[in-house]
């Protein structure tokens, strides 16, 4: 989440995730129990606080959205070895392609 703008939050963007999260939310409503975003600057919760009023608010419910303190949140639910490297924890299964020093990657 490091390199998230708000440049990246266009109209087409919007709409985007309006019509993604309906398809989502309207055909595979159970298949994510909860979803973690971490390291979410303030421009991503402030996004985030626009886009989670278009979608049904069960399906919002399912996203957890962390700043750069997450880890204490996730080993709640997770041990440490199920954490990716790249995020701090130990998991070397995750191969890395979708991490640039902690952010995601825009390819």
């Amino acid at each position: 989440m490091k390199n998230f703008s708000l440049m990246m939050f266009t109209k087409e963007t919007r709409e985007f995730l309006k019509a993604y999260t309906a398809i989502a939310s309207d055909n595979y409503p159970e298949c994510i129990d909860v979803t973690f975003i971490v390291n979410a600057p303030f421009v991503f919760r402030t996004a985030w606080a626009f886009v989670k009023n278009l979608i049904d608010k069960r399906t919002a419910d399912k996203f957890v959205i962390l700043g750069s303190d997450y880890m204490p949140r996730l080993l709640k639910i997770m041990d440490k070895e199920q954490v990716p490297v790249p995020l701090g924890g130990s998991d070397t299964s995750c191969d890395g392609d979708h991490f640039d020093g902690g952010g995601l990657r825009r390819d």
